[in-house]
């Protein structure tokens, strides 16, 4: 039989594991967008987007996890699900395209903020969109 013990010491009421969590998420969105001066990009076409994100963080919440993912799935999928990403504000307002690269940095953004109101505080290191299965872009802050 083999035993093995996971240590943690407690601290504001917050489980402190003494190594590090890392953890990959992975689901799948369907929206749409146009590219201007982009070939045939030009044309509003839609992706099923694979969408991986990466946690990290010694602290757990009280559920003893570092995020729970059905918050992420749920602003994201509301966010862009089923949606022309040409017609949100979010790219509107910012004044630019919606590429796999923008995209990539802005749903980076809301889990980040996401991860910023949680008290155990997880850090989010890199999200990536895949298009298609010849192309994904990851994008991560140092």
């Amino acid at each position: 039989m083999v035993y093995f013990k996971v240590v943690f010491k407690l601290k504001d009421d917050l489980k402190v594991a003494l190594g590090e969590f890392t953890v990959v998420k992975h689901f799948w969105i369907s929206c749409a967008h146009f590219l201007k001066n982009v070939d045939r990009c030009e044309n509003l076409h839609g992706h099923n987007y694979k969408i991986t994100f990466c946690l990290k963080g010694k602290k757990l919440d009280q559920n003893d996890m570092l995020l729970d993912f059905r918050e992420v799935k749920r602003a994201v999928k509301e966010t862009f699900d089923h949606k022309c990403l040409n017609d949100l504000s979010i790219f509107k307002k910012g004044n630019f395209l919606p590429t796999t690269e923008m995209f990539a940095k802005v749903i980076f953004d809301i889990i980040s903020n996401l991860c910023k109101m949680k008290e155990n505080a997880p850090l989010l290191k890199w999200v990536e969109v895949e298009e298609t299965d010849e192309v994904y872009v990851r994008y991560e802050e140092f």
